[in-house]
């Protein structure tokens, strides 16, 4: 063991839940591969990663407000405590209004990291299904991202994967061009629409929101 992970289970053995941050700042070094490979060695428990919203100020004095950003808290678990273990975590996100951020106070659940990496890939899959399923118009991917806590990259992967699936339950569309007596199939200008069913698609093209600044 290297004394930078000594270090990081010293940090620890005062039993608080920590992000890679917060050891990083604490330590005085980056710890990422250290802090990584005593998750991997089940010395150390983690949450599952948790994507947030913050509201953040730019020059020009306007706001972001899509997911920016990840989180995942490490736990040392005491000899005598079984996984998985709740713990209590305190974050910073923007409130509903999305004009300003709150502290926010949530029990997480800290597991080891074998059961992460087996449910993780499925979890967020469900979740983008749940979204379009549930969803009365088709979905750009950056509008999933948003509505299940996910980076818009992730989504995009995701919606990707699925939709070119064998028998796919997801579908996208973009809008056709035809020139040259060719047909051309696009995306529109905030990317394609994905959707679980067809009126879905009928009733977002309906909206006439989507050919916005298309060329």
């Amino acid at each position: 063991m290297t004394d930078k992970m000594s270090k990081i289970l010293s940090l620890m053995r005062d039993y608080k839940p920590r992000t890679l941050r917060e050891i990083e700042e604490t330590v005085g070094a980056k710890c990422s591969s250290s802090v990584t490979n005593l998750y991997q060695k089940g010395l150390l428990l983690a949450t599952d990663i948790k994507y947030y919203m913050k509201v953040l100020a730019y020059k020009g004095g306007g706001r972001w407000k899509r997911p920016h950003g990840r989180r995942r808290w490490y736990l040392l678990p005491k000899e005598e405590e079984e996984p998985p273990i709740t713990r209590e975590v305190t974050y910073e996100e923007r409130d509903s209004s999305g004009r300003k951020n709150v502290t926010r106070t949530e029990l997480m659940q800290f597991k080891p990291y074998a059961e992460q990496a087996r449910v993780a890939k499925g979890d967020e899959d469900q979740r983008v299904i749940d979204v379009l399923k549930k969803s009365s118009v088709a979905l750009f991917s950056y509008e999933i991202a948003d509505k299940c806590g996910l980076s818009e990259k992730r989504s995009s992967n995701i919606l990707f994967r699925l939709v070119n699936e064998k028998e796919p339950i997801l579908h996208k569309a973009g809008w056709r061009r035809l020139k040259d007596e060719e047909r051309t199939d696009l995306m529109f200008r905030r990317g394609y629409l994905y959707y679980s069913n067809l009126d879905q698609l009928k009733e977002r093209i309906a909206r006439h929101d989507v050919l916005t600044g298309q060329k």
